[in-house]
Formats: structure tokens, sequence, C-alpha cells
């Protein structure tokens, strides 16, 4: 029942959470530690008329965002206005000496503003202008309000409900069927029932009569009254690190959430030297399917108390805190303050008097979104304030894990924050590397791992691995060669495999290539780059590579498919799957007196974060360019995405003013190309795509000579029947993955990030003219139901000489056998 007061607002109860955030508010008002700070990077062409019209829209849909709060006899109520309104600020810094800088200070300075719960609004926003095709859009919420997943929630809204108004369509008006008061209502009648009962009995056996208090060394002496500053330190892990916590959840049957916790545990241990240590973990607690799209302070915390008595063992901690964990979550529906008020009801009133460690894991609520004339980009948090000593957050983004250590810098210095992330790390790697190793023994391998002054990170996980963990790879040993045999008979799907047969002969391509070398990185502990199948394309020459003492001693974009020769050096750039194996062909075709190099993915060696702009790619791959060859004319291409790479590269070569004798760019779309025609379907294009692929293979046989008409018959035979058998096994895969990923345990996927921000980096990307000479191949089977444009949108970027030549065939194939030989011919006149 809505009770509503005299000038038209309506009075609902608060939720248990609320009245907690509203409580720590009385204690310390207008503290900005309760602020949710967020920062969007939006590039493109902005509507800020739309932009503010979409955040009117989402104060309106959600009620909680014109939410204030009034004193009542009961306590804290919600007090809900009727119409909600947003007042969109703009600041100008494009005219400033540095806007990033200023940007930067303002940010922080937003984040550090405090609420007037009584007064509101809640709901803070402000848009900061870069150039005129970049902006930062500041949105601060106060925790009473929003939690994790609501920051989600409101940015993919925020995204969608702009896309609409600044194409001119009216967003949907669709109702929530519940607003968070109504969980407010739904929760006072819970805490009456069995079920909270039957909760609360678990935690008082679980926690017990005493809650130890976790007493951390600290650079500064505590402060009764102190101030709750923080900052944020982070640490990217290494990808090998990474998957081999995947590997060890699904080995040891236990989420990754619990191996990161259980790595908590013990850091925390060997620094106070306490066996018990109660950590808070928030949980979304949005245990029904209603409230998944509201923004609202669901997420509710659990206290987790661990036993490290006894000197146990990684695997021996892990076991521990996969019992607490899958207990806490199943009673997780009781608010903790109710829990606190049964076990020890004169310390109930301030969550930080309990405990003072926070543990946090999350996948990213917030995702880069792609509109039709915008990009919107969640930018690094900022810290509001800390109250807490320390919170570890764990978050698993595109780019890989990031570890997040949030600390109040009353108490520590940024080196002792560097320090403890850096011991996580060496925990990590040493549970992994030897879980049977006892904790006694971890204070010596940290030590000899981690810099004493916290200035750096540990040796990455790759580098750790000493002789024992891996299998021993000598000369006499025939096993390497037996494994390598099983890897490419199960990668490739055939029975008998010879130690001298070639892997592009069988059939390999690519994508296979990616199954093979993560089966590499698996049974062989081995970690080789996809590039080495430029050297070593049988099991025997593998055999030899692996042997080497540093097969891959330093990583590097640039592959020399064919170094050798005197002509100028051509440079490929990587198409959407991140290596550059398919140019192998073309390399070949443009014979072995001329130099081809490959410029692969960064990424791709697990170490490092892949780009997500093409600027950033291209000015990388630039660097390594003229590594080699300081001073032009330079020859550059790509294929596909690849091509856009290439005509990134050139323009920043024209920019340094170096000569540029050619782009070449093979089947390449311009950005903004292509449209749908009127009347293209769905259906009308997969029917069409049937008949071109029929089409495709009968003009392929034309094209062969008669002796090599009845091999590609024959191959394509094989390769098709393969290609049922691994997407039979695929299913079976795809089916537990989805099993796997209900509870917690995703499976790793090599690719995932440099593919992911490749595709990102291609939707994005914003082309200049460009005067210089382009050469385009154009396949002559283009997409159905498109409008067509013989220059594939070029002419509106190109203002030199653009030259176009149609080759048969469509555009995968045109840069492989048979169809790449017209390609390299055609290319071999302008190389000259």
């Amino acid at each position: 029942m809505r009770e509503e007061s005299s000038n038209g607002m309506f009075v609902m109860p608060a939720t248990v959470a609320q009245k907690r955030f509203w409580l720590l508010d009385q204690l310390e008002p207008g503290s900005s530690s309760l602020n949710m700070p967020l920062a969007l990077r939006l590039k493109g062409s902005l509507d800020i008329g739309a932009l503010e019209a979409a955040l009117v829209h989402i104060v309106t849909r959600h009620e909680v965002l014109r939410t204030t709060f009034a004193t009542q006899d009961r306590g804290p109520v919600q007090v809900i206005s009727k119409q909600g309104s947003v007042k969109l600020t703009l600041e100008d810094l494009s005219g400033s000496e540095d806007p990033e800088s200023e940007a930067e200070r303002l940010t922080v300075d937003e984040a550090h503003e405090g609420f007037d719960l009584e007064i509101g609004p809640l709901f803070r926003t402000r848009l900061l202008k870069l150039a005129d095709r970049e902006h930062i859009l500041l949105l601060t919420l106060h925790h009473i309000v929003c939690d994790g997943w609501s920051n989600g929630v409101l940015v993919r809204e925020l995204g969608e409900i702009y896309d609409d108004l600044a194409s001119g369509v009216a967003p949907s008006n669709e109702e929530l069927t519940i607003q968070y008061a109504d969980y407010a209502v739904w929760q006072e009648e819970w805490l009456k029932g069995n079920g909270f009962e039957d909760q609360l009995a678990y935690w008082k056996e679980s926690l017990g009569s005493e809650l130890p208090s976790l007493e951390l060394p600290t650079d500064f002496e505590r402060n009764n009254g102190r101030t709750s500053f923080g900052a944020i330190e982070s640490l990217l892990l290494p990808r090998p690190l990474t998957r081999a916590i995947k590997a060890l959840s699904q080995r040891e049957d236990v989420t990754s959430y619990m191996i990161f916790l259980a790595a908590f545990y013990i850091m925390l241990h060997l620094r106070s030297g306490q066996e018990q240590v109660l950590i808070g973990s928030p949980t979304a607690n949005r245990i029904h399917s209603e409230t998944e799209a509201l923004i609202g302070p669901f997420a509710n915390t659990l206290l987790l108390k661990c036993d490290l008595s006894g000197n146990p063992s990684f695997a021996e901690i892990l076991q521990r805190v996969k019992a607490l964990s899958l207990g806490a979550f199943s009673n997780q529906t009781i608010p903790f303050e109710k829990v606190l008020e049964s076990i020890r009801p004169s310390k109930a009133r301030s969550s930080s008097q309990i405990f003072n460690v926070l543990f946090i894991f999350q996948t990213a609520f917030m995702k880069p979104m792609e509109l039709k004339e915008l990009s919107i980009t969640p930018i690094r948090s900022v810290s509001p304030g800390s109250i807490f000593d320390v919170s570890l957050g764990v978050v698993e983004r595109e780019e890989g894990t990031r570890l997040q250590l949030e600390y109040n810098t009353d108490l520590f210095k940024a080196n002792t924050a560097k320090k403890m992330l850096a011991e996580l790390e060496a925990i990590l790697s040493s549970g992994i590397l030897d879980p049977d190793g006892r904790m006694s023994e971890l204070p010596a391998r940290l030590e000899s791992s981690v810099p004493a002054k916290g200035d750096g990170a540990p040796a990455p996980f790759a580098a750790q691995t000493n002789d024992k963990t891996l299998p021993a790879i000598t000369p006499e040993t025939d096993r390497t060669e037996e494994t390598l045999i099983e890897i490419w008979k199960e990668v490739l799907q055939i029975d008998e495999i010879g130690p001298e047969d070639d892997f592009f002969q069988l059939g390999g391509h690519s994508l296979l290539a990616v199954h093979l070398f993560d089966g590499i990185r698996k049974k062989l502990g081995v970690n080789l780059p996809l590039a080495t199948l430029f050297e070593a394309t049988t099991v025997r020459s593998m055999v030899e590579l692996i042997r080497k003492e540093n097969p891959n001693d330093v990583w590097t974009s640039l592959v020399p498919i064919n170094p050798n020769g005197s002509r100028p050096p051509l440079f490929l750039m990587h198409a959407a799957g991140g290596n550059v194996l398919f140019y192998k062909g073309l390399a070949k075709r443009l014979g072995d007196d001329q130099p081809t190099y490959g410029m692969q993915a960064v990424g791709l060696d697990g170490h490092q974060s892949a780009y997500d702009r093409i600027e950033d790619m291209a000015a990388h791959y630039l660097k390594e360019i003229q590594e080699i060859q300081p001073k032009g004319p330079y020859f550059v291409g790509g294929s596909s995405v690849g091509g856009l790479t290439a005509y990134e590269v050139a323009l920043q070569l024209e920019e340094q003013g170096e000569e540029v004798a050619l782009v070449a760019l093979i089947d390449t779309y311009a950005p903004g190309y292509p449209t749908l025609a009127r009347g293209s379907s769905k259906f009308k294009r997969k029917l069409f795509a049937k008949y071109d692929r029929a089409a495709h293979h009968v003009d392929t046989l034309r094209i062969l000579e008669s002796g090599q008409r009845w091999p590609y018959v024959k191959s394509k035979a094989e390769k098709a029947f393969n290609s049922y058998r691994r997407k039979y096994r695929d299913l079976k895969k795809r089916l537990k993955r989805e099993v796997l990923e209900r509870l917690g345990r995703e499976l790793t996927d090599e690719l995932k990030d440099v593919q992911s921000n490749i595709q990102i980096a291609s939707r994005a990307y914003q082309a200049r003219p460009y005067s210089g000479r382009v050469v385009l191949f154009r396949a002559s089977k283009q997409r159905r139901g498109i409008v067509k444009d013989d220059t594939l949108g070029w002419s509106k970027f190109v203002t030199g000489q653009l030259d176009i030549h149609e080759v048969r065939g469509t555009h995968g194939s045109i840069v492989v056998e048979p169809r790449v030989r017209h390609v390299a011919g055609i290319l071999r006149e302008y190389l000259g």
C-alpha cells in the first residue's frame, strides 16, 4: 500500500540495506565514501538533447532515482517524487591546454562530492567536452539508490534509449513489472516468515558467538576520528595464470570466486598472523527474475569467517573456502544487519565495526556499446572514499582478469597496496604450481618473487614454471612427437598422421591452428605463437622447435613470412582473427624475392591487453615496422579488417611526412559500408548465400586445371565430413559449457579478448581523408541484399588515386588458393 503525502509524493518503507546506508550517512553526513561514480567515454556524433532526454526517461522509469529519505518514528523511509528531472551540465574543455588531464581532475572532484539524502537528488549528471567528437559523461549515484549491478542496468538502458531518440524513434514505454519500493514491502513480509528463521539459524552456527577483528599492520597509526579517503591500485593478471586458474576450478570442482577468495585469506593471514579471518563479501541478491532489470541497492553482504589453523595447504584452504561459500550463498537472502543484531546487538549499528576487509568478485557489469553514431566505453573507476581498510575487487573483463585493491589512504601507502597485489599474484601462482605446499612455506617463496618495496609485480606465471611442473623435453624422448601427433589427430579429426605430414595440406587453417596451439599449451606446457606455422608446418619440425631452449623468447607483432629478397618489403595487417597465417599463400605467390611481413595482433601471447582502437593498433604496428624500415617508401596492405589498419598506418605515415607508395585493400569495406537495400530479408540472404556457395565451387572447378579438379572435389568432401564431425563435437562442448557457466565456471576462449577488441575497433573506426594511392581488390561475389558501391565505400575517403581490381571469388576466397594468384599477380606490378 503506497502512502501519499500532502505534496503528492509517495512514502514507502526503506529496505534494510537503505537503513544501513542512511545510518552510515548520519555518522558522517555528506561523506563521499558511499558514492557510486561512473565515467563513460562517448566517441562519435553526440546529440546532447537526446542524451539529456534519455536520462530523463530513465529517471521516470525507475522510481528509486527520484527518491529521497525522511525520518519517521520507525526510522528512515523512502519519499518518492511522482516526477523526476535531470539537468545535464555541459563543460567545454576542448580549449584547455590538456583536456584529458582537466577531465581527470573534474572526474575525481565529482566522485568526492557528497549528497544530502533528505533534499536530493541522489543522481547527478555532468558532461565534459574534450573535442567535437569526444565527450566524457559523469554519472554519480549514492549507494542508497543503487549497487554495482544497477550501474550495468543504467548504462545499458542509457545506450538503448539514446540510440532510439537520436534516430528519431520513440523509446519503448514498457513499464517495469515492479519498482524497488515494492521489493522493500516484500522484504518486510519475508523477515516475519520461516525462511528468515531458517537462514538466521545457519548464520548463528557458521559465525559462532565470536567475530574476530582483523588487525592488519598499517603504514600510519589508526585514528578513531580518521576520514575515509581512498585510492585504487590495480593489476591485470597474465593470461597464462588466468587460464591456469580456470583449469584448476574445473579440476577441483570449485569456482574462480573460491580460488581468489582463498588467496585473499592467505595474504591476510600472512600479514596479520591471525588464524581466524573475517571478510565481508557482497552478493547481487537478485533471487527474483523481476529484480534483474531494476536499479536499486539489492546487494547483500555475506560474512565469511575462515579457519586457517593447522598450517594447511592451498588445496586444503580451497576446500574450506568452498564449503564456506556454498553455505553462505544458500543463505544469502537474510540481510546481514539482521545477522549482526542476533549475534552482537551492541555493535550492529556500524558494519565498519564488524569487519574491515571486503572481497568483491564480478564479471564486468558495464561493457562497451556500439550505437549507430556513437560508441560508449566505461572508464576505470576512481575511489570516492573507502570505509574499509582494504577492498579487493576481482573483475573479469574482456581485457582479462583484473585485481583492483581499494585502500584507505589514512592507513596505507600506495606502495603497500601494490605489494599486496603482487603477493596475491604470487600466492595464486604458488597455489596452482604446488597446491599441496604448506602455508608456512609461502613467506620464503613470496620473498623471492615479490619486490621488497612493492614497486613491481612478480615474474609472469609462465616464467615461474620450474622443471618439475613441465614434462621433460629432450632429444632422447619420443613422447613429445607422440603427444603432438595425438593433438593433431584430435584437432584435424584425422585418424592417421605421420611426422612429416603438413598441417595445411591436411586441411588445417588459422582457426584450427588456434585449437592446435591450445592443445600444445595444455598437454606440453609450451606456449608457441601461431606464427610458428610459417617455419614449422610438420609434426617433426614442430618437435625440433619445441626442443629449443627459448622457442618464444620475445613477443613481437612483426612476423617474417618471407624476410628474404631485394625488393621493398610489404607489410600485411591481420584481419578479424588476429593472426596472419592466411597470408602464407599470398606471400608464396609474390615470389621468393619479395620480402613480406605480417602484423599479428597484440594480445595473442596472453600477456598483453588487446587494443580496441584501430588508431592504437596502427601506431603500435608502425613502431615495429619502422624498426626494420626506418624510411619510406612504404608498402602496406591488409585483407578485410586488416585493410582498415593498413589505411590508418598510411595516414599516420603521411602525418610524419613519410612517403607511402601503396595501400592495398583486399575486399575491405570502408567505415559505414554496406547498408541493406530495401526489401532485403534475412531469409532471402540465407537462401542466396547457399546458392552463391554452390556457384562458387562450380566457378572454382572452371579455374582449376583438369588434373586438379578431382583432388579439389575430394578435399572439399573430406572437409565437409570433418566439419560435421567437429560441429557434433562442438555441440557437445557447448552444452557442457552452458551447464558449467550456470555453475559459475566459464570455459576459457583463447582468442575471445583479441577478436572481441578487433570487432569493437573496426566498428568504431572513423576514417579520415587520404591523399595517397590506394589499390582495392574487390571480390566479384558481394553480399546479397546491400546497396552496391563498386568502391566499397572508399570513394568518400580516398582523395588521391583509387585503383579498383575485381577478382573472381568471394570475400574469404580471393586471398587463398587458387584465386590468390590473381591478386598476387596484380599486386606484384604495384610493388615494382
